[in-house]
């Protein structure tokens, strides 16, 4: 090994976002699969976000015959941040950056309430909980402030996270850059789509869902 090549291996992981194309994904140790175990890696990886790859989550350039467009889709939710105040605990949520992964509706119904208003209501949890039910948000749609002071994320190994039938987990930190502009709303942590059809592109707006997108198709 060369000391060029010694110097990309020591090099930051990153994701790269090819137009109407793949993502190209460098420097990342660890891959996972839903479960948690973990996939091989390659110092650069192609992993697609058409939904159409037979290789999935690896890019076989079926985005070419699908005729895969990279750019977001019309319509999705404003980007807009919702303040939530409790006594003790300060909820922000931005819905455009939510992926419908449903955790904190799943694990703290009390505090996370859909269809009702106020959506999110703090006090009806302990602060504890709602804090790491916050944390727990893979997409950085929801984080949280106490005494004044923003919560701090946890802290990651970098690593991408493969859901079944659902969206890519990214955490750690892993810079992110896309042609479109639009950064994460948290970037230790953000979700990027599979399905090929996120209003929010690169990203993923929990679309999979309304498409029924599989990875066994």
């Amino acid at each position: 090994m060369d000391a060029s090549e010694a110097g990309n291996d020591a090099a930051a992981p990153s994701i790269d976002v090819e137009s109407d194309g793949p993502l190209i994904v460098r420097n990342c140790k660890h891959l996972l699969d839903a479960e948690g175990n973990a996939l091989e890696t390659k110092p650069h990886m192609a992993l697609c976000r058409c939904g159409e790859s037979k290789k999935k989550p690896f890019c076989d350039g079926s985005h070419r015959e699908a005729g895969f467009c990279g750019d977001p889709e019309e319509g999705g939710l404003p980007d807009r941040v919702d303040t939530y105040e409790g006594k003790q605990v300060t909820v922000y949520e931005n819905r455009r950056a939510c992926c419908h992964e449903g955790i904190c509706t799943e694990y703290l119904p009390s505090v996370f309430r859909p269809g009702e208003t106020p959506r999110v209501q703090p006090d009806e949890g302990y602060a504890y909980e709602v804090e790491r039910v916050v944390r727990t948000c893979p997409s950085g749609a929801l984080w949280y402030s106490r005494d004044g002071k923003r919560g701090k994320n946890d802290v990651r190994d970098p690593s991408i996270r493969v859901q079944k039938d659902r969206q890519y987990d990214v955490v750690g930190g892993i810079e992110l850059h896309n042609p479109g502009g639009e950064q994460p709303a948290i970037p230790e942590h953000y979700t990027l789509c599979r399905c090929g059809h996120s209003h929010r592109k690169p990203f993923c707006d929990g679309t999979h869902l309304e498409c029924e997108f599989s990875d066994d198709e």
